[in-house]
């Protein structure tokens, strides 16, 4: 019997397939199959501690009061009003710095034209803070004011803020630095002396009617009562300075961006070094480490025209905004006895 092999009988032969060479095992001879494959969650970094203000860790608490500070000015002595107006003036601004400014010179030259469009103004309640002595300063202020020395001006609305001095020698100055006539620089024409209702209006009127008269309630658009005419014989008279609205609404905001300043403390207080840190914006000091750090290209502090005091209050002084904020009642000054005075708001 012979036995005779076929393709039929082969066909369902199959050959292994050989695993791929690229195929990774699943067998525990590989340390990594038990990983997993997913993708960590990338979650957000933590915030790191600011390193701007580092003092402040050392003045959580309360600073140490052992006395008011009773004036200032410290290192001379102001005798009189005239003084004290001059000395104000003088330390309003602070001095453009020579080199590294961050502004351009078209910033530079707003910053000037502003300072110089404002008018030699200062308030009443600084003068009262600096020479420390309300009642001889209010008394003065009314003898200089009688004697033509000095003019003292209200700004309606404004409160005390609005009560202003200036030197008539710097008024002088000021109108004669304007290109007006020279004859209504030397006196008032006749028509600021008479009545405040338009002449041509009053000449189409017909005599002994409302309407010759300025109309109904011209008494009171004028300024007055309608109570009748007044028994004193003292001549008074509207003044307008340019210039003084905007010296009020920069001494506004000044104020309040230094409490703000001020409120970020715990207890609404802080000594005067730091304070003054923070209003200059925390600006490079000029030194040789400054520039150490300039040239190795590391980060050396803030521009000043980046700062807030120069893009919005033009580069006043801090020594100028603490007496007025001191004047107006908004903080008071201290000795602490360890780290100099102090300020705090009230």
């Amino acid at each position: 019997m012979s036995f005779k092999a076929t393709p039929a009988f082969s066909s369902r032969i199959k050959k292994p397939k050989k695993a791929p060479a690229f195929k990774r095992s699943s067998s525990g001879l590989n340390p990594y199959s038990s990983l997993s494959c997913r993708k960590p969650i990338q979650r957000a970094a933590t915030k790191p501690e600011s390193t701007e203000h580092e003092e402040e860790d050392f003045f959580d608490d309360r600073l140490d009061d052992v006395g008011l500070v009773k004036s200032l000015v410290t290192d001379l002595i102001l005798r009189d009003v005239p003084q004290a107006v001059l000395y104000i003036r003088g330390k309003m601004w602070t001095p453009l710095p020579e080199q590294r400014t961050g502004m351009n010179s078209a910033r530079i030259a707003e910053v000037l034209n502003f300072r110089a469009s404002q008018s030699p103004i200062v308030t009443v309640s600084y003068i009262q803070a600096l020479l420390d002595s309300p009642t001889v300063v209010e008394k003065e202020i009314a003898e200089l004011t009688r004697g033509g020395a000095i003019r003292k001006i209200v700004v309606n609305g404004r409160g005390r803020m609005g009560e202003v001095l200036i030197l008539v020698e710097a008024m002088e100055t000021m109108i004669e630095s304007r290109n007006m006539d020279s004859e209504l620089k030397k006196k008032p024409g006749d028509g600021s002396r008479g009545t405040l209702t338009s002449i041509d209006s009053i000449s189409r009127a017909a005599s002994g009617s409302m309407a010759a008269v300025g109309g109904e309630g011209a008494v009171h658009a004028a300024g007055g009562s309608g109570g009748g005419a007044k028994s004193s014989t003292t001549q008074e008279y509207d003044l307008a300075l340019p210039g003084a609205g905007p010296f009020l609404k920069l001494l506004s905001n000044a104020r309040t961006h230094l409490l703000s300043l001020l409120s970020k403390s715990k207890y609404r207080e802080a000594p005067e070094s730091l304070l003054h840190q923070r209003w200059d914006g925390g600006i490079a000091i000029e030194n040789d480490t400054t520039a150490a750090k300039r040239n190795r290209g590391e980060f050396a502090g803030v521009l000043p025209g980046r700062t807030r005091k120069w893009k919005q209050f033009n580069g006043i002084s801090f020594e100028w905004i603490l007496g007025e904020c001191v004047g107006a009642g908004l903080v008071e000054v201290f000795n602490t006895g360890s780290v100099g005075r102090g300020i705090r708001a009230l």
